[in-house]
């Protein structure tokens, strides 16, 4: 009897792998090997003997996000040492009435920025590049719908407000 309960004790860790894997949005790769690991521990386990089942589920969002920012649009670099332009660009917005932000980080990666307004409910990003400081554009992204578009940077103000007057989703 004790086997068996040491066994269902690693059959729930191995759930909970699973689950934080799932969570943490890890490689399908990665996932099935770990799910094929609790199956192996299932299948030891033998037939249900009237025992609770193990059924792996993953939390859905059922609430709606809240946001936790006013900030309306997140400057973002797609490069290194781009900061002096996110800075003077963040300040275009501010004077124009827009929230605007960035990271403080001399050379943030741009997928963290991404995360970054994700988990803080900011619905657009601008990005700055190399190619982008050269053609006069600014990539604007939209982070429910992941939609990018280059606006010319002096239509920039006007689109971001667009943009952000109408009701949008976070969803």
């Amino acid at each position: 009897m004790a086997e068996r309960a040491a066994l269902e004790e690693l059959v729930r860790l191995q759930g909970e792998r699973v689950r934080g894997l799932k969570q943490q949005k890890a490689s399908a790769e990665q996932i099935e090997e770990e799910v094929a690991k609790l199956l192996k521990l299932k299948a030891q386990l033998g037939p249900d003997e009237g025992k609770q089942k193990f059924v792996l589920k993953t939390p859905k969002a059922t609430e709606e996000k809240v946001r936790t920012t006013e900030t309306q649009v997140l400057v973002a670099s797609a490069q290194k040492k781009l900061l002096e332009e996110r800075l003077k660009l963040v300040s275009e917005l501010w004077n124009a009435g827009i929230k605007a932000e960035l990271l403080y980080k001399k050379n943030p990666k741009l997928l963290n920025q991404l995360q970054y307004c994700e988990e803080a409910g900011i619905p657009l990003v601008a990005i700055i590049g190399e190619q982008e400081l050269k053609d006069g554009v600014i990539k604007l992204r939209s982070v429910a719908s992941r939609e990018e578009v280059d606006v010319p940077r002096e239509d920039l103000v006007e689109e971001i407000k667009r943009r952000t007057s109408q009701p949008f989703c976070i969803c």
